[in-house]
This record gives structure tokens, sequence and C-alpha cells, in this order.
């Protein structure tokens, strides 16, 4: 039976079903049938339209009548609970290969490191640090090995530890873009330092102290290690072994597997921060609880991580959607009203991207033309005032993250009302990217004064987070802004004011945080991974060939153009930070309308996902269109 002839069919009695849930009197005789009929309709519709709408639908009928008849709320899977059943134990199966291996090369460090302490007595001072090697024994010789975590205030403690060991889990993950070498070199490096640490207190006859003291919160943080590397040999090995895919579309398929090991990564370093700034401290507790804490976090770390996942999906391996088996960027029929993975969220974006990416880089150009022209204005060509290069030169962190063009806005030199006008361009390339956007989809259009002001304060609450440390700043953004970006379009689509769309944003990022966040991380890692490549691998290698150290490409740049210019040049010294002020607002806001154009086509999938309204128009639509003898068929 075809899908049409199946809700022709049904239809009187599922609207009859609605009309009695809606009603304040119910028939509970009358209910109870239309239920037990509807799960009927709902097992049918899994059987032969697993992947349309009409499944969803019956399945939020179903759903409300069984709130009803038991009094319970519950409106569907709950996102958190679906991650941690289904989407990461079968991303932590898939690629158990890449754990195994993590784990190989950890533990390789560690005895590395144990063998090189025992072999070398002073291999502890290189890989630890002089001072700390000192205070340590200063402690040791004060009968408090462990004062170090007792030192320093424990909220401060926390938050420094938390960032720290978020930094670190990061940068593994990150590395595995440079063809895995990063990743293994991070892993080993830190497995290298825990296993010089350990023998540093077992040959002082510290063994059992340190290790009772350190694993409580280590036990997680070492995990989280390994997990990372997983996650960053996750995308090495999309890289070099993509399989019948390309490399870039292998890459894009691997990288939602590893942000749903990421994101469990990340919320585990929290809780190790935790224990580590307000639990460890306390050394005198009684050994016997410290072994079962430390117990307590391996039955954990194991059972969840490696035991579940292969009990789960012993018998046959998780099942790999369709819509994962989609290329990218090719083009596609793009439909809004429809369930859509992140794979194929980001293929339309990506797409819709590329058919309108020559308007959208000029409008970037001119606005970041006109934002570098107000700058000039305002600091009278001093823009010095705003713009350190002493961090350009070169770090290991600036290659994983701090390229961003999210770098200007952290700037801790930015003159406040600078931010006005990154704000009045972040609008305008906002409603440029959506007008383009909805032309293309037939979207009808808001009134462009209206979405100005809502961009104005909704971009304003986004970058918020800027005023904060360089790295929150990074990590925090991660998570506000691809809900302001959904809670723009709302208003943008709604036709009204922002504040009056701010449930439903909230609404919609819970019920779709899995997929509102596997699409920003994709379509982003994408223009991530060639900044990287060409700013990470490329030009650091050159300028340490060129100029005998490793070089960022922006300063390589500034730098090109300084020695170029005749000192008689008029705003010789100027025109230097002009390129690169140009170069640095046009990087941020070429990136706007990618974010906004896939955070449009994510709002319809999670809107057909909450509520399928645009089954229940068909479904009024049926049965009054007419029909041309019978050639009408299922789209």
């Amino acid at each position: 039976m075809q899908e049409t002839e199946f809700i022709a069919q049904n239809k009187e009695k599922w609207k009859e079903l609605e009309e009695i849930l809606d009603g304040n009197d119910k028939d509970p005789a009358r209910l109870t049938t239309l239920f037990i009929e509807t799960t009927d309709d709902l097992s049918y519709s899994r059987t032969y339209y697993p992947n349309r709408s009409v499944r969803v639908y019956l399945n939020s009928i179903a759903q409300k009548v069984y709130s009803t008849i038991y009094r319970k709320n519950k409106k569907g899977k709950n996102g958190i609970s679906e991650y941690l059943k289904e989407q990461l134990p079968s991303a932590l199966f898939q690629t158990r290969d890449t754990l195994l291996l993590a784990f190989v090369i950890f533990c390789s460090g560690i005895l590395i490191g144990i063998f090189s302490d025992i072999y070398y007595p002073e291999f502890a001072r290189v890989v630890l640090g002089e001072y700390y090697v000192e205070m340590t024994k200063s402690n040791i010789e004060n009968n408090d090995p462990m004062q170090v975590y007792k030192s320093e205030e424990a909220v401060e403690m926390f938050v420094r530890i938390a960032i720290n060991n978020i930094q670190i889990s990061f940068g593994i993950f990150v590395f595995g873009l440079l063809w895995g070498v990063g990743t293994t070199y991070v892993l080993l490096s830190n497995g290298v330092m825990f296993g010089a640490f350990m023998h540093f207190f077992f040959s002082r006859g510290l063994g059992v102290e340190s290790f009772l003291t350190v694993m409580q919160h280590g036990t997680l943080e070492l995990s989280m290690i390994v997990l990372s590397g997983s996650a960053g040999f996750i995308l090495s090995k999309s890289i070099l072994f993509p399989g019948t895919y390309s490399r870039l579309e292998a890459l894009v398929l691997a990288s939602g597997k590893a942000v749903r090991i990421m994101i469990a990564v990340f919320v585990l370093l929290i809780y190790a921060a935790l224990i580590e700034a307000f639990l460890t401290r306390y050394t005198e507790i009684p050994n016997a609880i410290r072994a079962l804490s430390i117990l307590l976090s391996v039955l954990i770390v194991a059972g969840y991580f490696v035991i579940y996942p292969c009990l789960k999906y012993r018998k046959a391996a998780p099942s790999v959607s369709n819509n994962e088996e989609i290329p990218l960027f090719r083009k596609t029929n793009i439909v809004l009203k429809k369930i859509k993975s992140s794979a194929i969220l980001c293929n339309e974006s990506l797409y819709l991207f590329g058919k309108h990416v020559s308007k959208l880089a000029k409008t970037s150009f001119f606005i970041a033309l006109g934002i570098g022209v107000c700058i000039a204005i305002y600091t009278s060509g001093n823009f010095e005032q705003i713009y350190d290069l002493s961090d350009l030169r070169f770090s290991l962190s600036y290659i994983v993250w701090a390229w961003f063009p999210f770098q200007f806005l952290i700037n801790t030199n930015i003159i406040e009302p600078i931010y006005i006008f990154l704000l009045v361009g972040f609008s305008v390339i906002s409603i440029v990217s959506y007008s383009s956007t909805t032309k293309e989809l037939s979207i009808h259009q808001s009134g462009s004064i209206k979405n100005f002001f809502n961009a104005l304060l909704i971009g304003g609450i986004a970058i918020l987070p800027t005023h904060l440390s360089p790295f929150l700043t990074f990590f925090l953004m991660l998570f506000t802004w691809p809900f302001c970006m959904l809670w723009l379009i709302a208003t943008f689509e709604k036709r009204t004011w922002m504040w009056n769309t701010l449930r439903e944003a909230v609404s919609l990022c819970a019920h779709g945080f899995s997929r509102i966040m596997g699409t920003f991380f994709t379509v982003h890692g994408i223009q991530y991974i060639i900044l990287l490549t060409v700013n990470g691998a490329l030009v650091q290698v050159f300028g340490l060939l060129f100029t005998g150290k490793p070089l960022n490409i922006l300063y390589l740049l500034f730098e090109f153009i300084s020695i170029n210019i005749p000192r008689t040049f008029p705003f010789a010294t100027e025109v230097p930070y002009a390129v690169y002020s140009l170069i640095l607002l046009f990087a941020l806001f070429i990136v706007i309308p990618i974010s906004l154009i896939s955070t449009l086509l994510v709002y319809h999938s999670l809107l057909e996902s909450t509520d399928a309204q645009s089954l229940k128009n068909s479904i009024s639509f049926i049965g009054t269109k007419k029909r041309a003898y019978g050639l009408e068929k299922e789209a």
C-alpha cells in the first residue's frame, strides 16, 4: 500500500483521536480503542514507511495517548537518553579499533616514562619541570607529599584544571587532522609524563599514597585522554583510508562519531576536575574509601565505554543509516519539511553556501572593509591599540584554535565601541545570507528592519562570552553560537521579535541538541580543516625553511608587507595593520553565512521531527485534491 492510500484510509480515525485528546471530556473506552488501532498503524508504518513523516506523526499521537492514560508527560525520546543509550555506544563500538590503538600508544608512553626515570634519574626534571620536582621534594620532606592539591582555593583550582584538561583533550582530538601524527605525539608525551610522575613517587616509597591520591581523579582524566586520542584517530583514519568516499566526505561522516565521543569526554573531564579540586585534597580519608572511589571510576569507564557497547552490539553491528551514505557537495533537491541527519544537513548547507558564495564573499569583503575604516578612524590609525601581534609568531596552541576569527573578539586590547561595528556587520551579513537562501527555498521573508534589530540584539548576546578568558570564550561559544543562530532563525521565520521565539528556540535545542551540534561541528569542521592544513601544516613548514622558525600565516604576510613597503610611502606603518585587519574581519564574517544557512535547514528539520506539521497539512489535503486518471505517484 502506498503511503497516501494508507493515510487516506486512516485519517478520519487519527483526526478523531486528536480531537478526543485536545478536548476536556475523554471517553476512556473510545480512547482505548483508538489507541490500540493507532499503535497498530504505527507498527505498520515502522515496517513500510520507516523514513517517512507519517511514522513520526503516529508516534507522537501514540505517546500523547499514553501520557493521557498514565498521567505522564512523555513527548518522545529524550535527547540525552538517546545519546547515552544509542548514539554514543554505537560510535564507540564502530570505532573500537581506534580506542585500542590510543590505549596501546598511551600505555607505551607510560612504560617509556617509567624506564626512562629508572635509567636516567634526572628524567623527571626534564618532563615535569625543575620547579615542580623541587616543590614536590620539599613537600615530601615536610611529610605532606600531596600538598600540591591543597595549596590552592578549591573553586579556582577547579576552573584551572577543567580548562587545562579540556584544552589537552581538544588538542589531542584536533591533531588527528594532521594524519594522526599530532595525536600520537600528544598521547605519547602525556603517557611519558604520567609514567615518570608515578615512578618519581614509587622510587621514594610513596607509591601507594600517590596512587590512591592521584587516581581518584586520574582514572577519569587518563581515560578521557585515551578517548580523545581515539576520536583523533577516527579523523585521521578517515583521511588516510577514506574507502569509497572522497577524503572530505569520509572525514565529514567520521567527524559525527568523533564529536559524540568528545561530548562525553568534556563532561567527564569537568567531573574529574571537581573531584581533583574538592576531594583529592583530603588525603586523610581512609585508604579503603579512596580505593573504592578509584574502583568505581574504573567500573564506570570500563563498563560503559568498553563492555556495554560490545554487549549491546555483540550479535549485530549498529546499522548505518542510509542518510549517512549520501555524499557531500552533490546537488540535491532540498525539501525543508523533512527529518534529516546531520550529514544530509551539512550536504545541503554547503550546496546552498557554494551557490551563493560569490555574493556572500563580496558582502563580507565590503563589511570588513567598512569596519576596518571605522576602526582606523576611531583609533586615529593606531591599530596597535587593538591588535597584539606578539601571539602570532608561534605557539603550539595557536595551530589548534587561535587562528579562529573569534580571536579578534577575545583580544583584551579591543575597544568596547568596536563591538557595535561588529554587531552591525553581523546583522547585515545575516540578512543578506537569509535573503539569498530563502529566495532559493521559496520561503516567505519578513521585514528587513525588524530582522536587522533582531540580529543586532541576538548577536550581542552571542558574543557575551568574549569578555572571558580566550579558552573559556572558545569553549562557551561552541554552545552559545549554535543556540543563538537557532534563535535568530526562529525570529526570522516567525516574523516577530526575538523575545517571542526564545521559548521555541530553547525547546528545539533541547529536542535536537545532538543534531544541532553535529551539523555545527561538521560544517565548521570543514573550514577548520582547510585553515588548519594551510596554517598549521604547510605554512609552519615553509616558515621554518625560509626564516628558521615556524610562523603563523598572518604574521608571515604582515612581515612581508612591512618589509616591502618603502618607509617613505604614506601610511607605511598602518598599511600592514590595515591588510591584517581586512583579512581577519573577512574571515570572521564569511563563516556567519554558513552558520545561518545550516541553522535554517536544521530549524525546519527539527520542526518536522517535533510536530510533523507538513504531514498534518497533507492529511487535511488528502481527498480534496484531484487526481489525473490515477497518474499521481508517491513522492
